[in-house]
């Protein structure tokens, strides 16, 4: 990868840039960025341009530039190690004249820190999981398996560097995400576990539009006051925070 290639989409230049930072063990991140639907008005030659050209300009840095500073309230606490190194090498990336292309107009691939396949191979975006991956390392964990044997088994798995901070930080995750528990599942804790009447109301095409619910304190108040009806509504929104 140099000065002068043009990519038709950001998707090509995504896997130039793979093989680029594989065999040179380097890494990037997106440090600046104008989409091109965004610059339209300004450059009407991107009207025409493909949505798979995804930006007007993108400049990506190394994950190791920039410098850490730590904030006057941290002064007494514990060190924090940080990549931050200084390190100046970046790549950028704008569209050509004509709208239809993205071209490598400037980089800079000299960097102040060390290179080699051992150190990439440690970087969080090396080491990071596929989500199905995750998945398998929350079973493990609810059944109780050894950290370490969780490691080895993905490490063996993936080929990747996984330490037991990673483990331990999808468990913590995963335990933080909504649970998607099928509606029969609901139904059937609310009967068993918790002796409710429960009613599935739905429409024509089967879609959800509530239940009713009624526990045991509910049934008793309602056969002594049969007149009086208490109702409780919740509004519920597939949204999660």
């Amino acid at each position: 990868m140099r000065v002068g290639d043009a990519f038709k989409t950001y998707a090509d230049f995504e896997e130039a840039l793979s093989q680029y930072k594989k065999s040179t063990f380097v890494d990037f991140y997106i440090k600046d960025s104008k989409t091109a639907k965004s610059q339209i008005r300004r450059y009407p030659k991107l009207a025409n341009s493909s949505e798979q050209l995804k930006y007007y300009y993108v400049k990506l840095a190394c994950v190791h530039g920039g410098s850490y500073r730590k904030k006057n309230s941290c002064q007494d606490l514990r060190s924090t190690s940080s990549m931050r190194q200084g390190c100046e090498a970046y790549i950028y990336l704008i569209a050509n004249a004509k709208g239809d292309a993205l071209e490598l107009t400037r980089m800079n691939d000299e960097h102040n820190h060390e290179k080699s396949e051992t150190l990439f191979s440690h970087l969080p975006n090396q080491r990071r999981v596929t989500p199905q991956e995750k998945m398998e390392v929350l079973e493990l964990m609810k059944l109780k398996a050894n950290k370490k044997l969780i490691q080895h088994k993905m490490q063996t798995k993936t080929g990747k560097v996984i330490n037991l901070k990673d483990i331990a930080n999808i468990y913590t995750t995963g335990r933080k995400t909504p649970s998607h528990n099928s509606l029969s599942e609901i139904v059937e804790q609310l009967q068993n576990t918790y002796n409710c009447t429960v009613e599935i109301s739905a429409d024509s095409d089967q879609n959800l539009i509530g239940l009713f619910i009624q526990d045991k304190i509910m049934q008793n108040t309602f056969k002594a006051f049969p007149e009086v009806g208490n109702i409780e509504v919740y509004w519920k929104l597939d949204v999660y925070f």
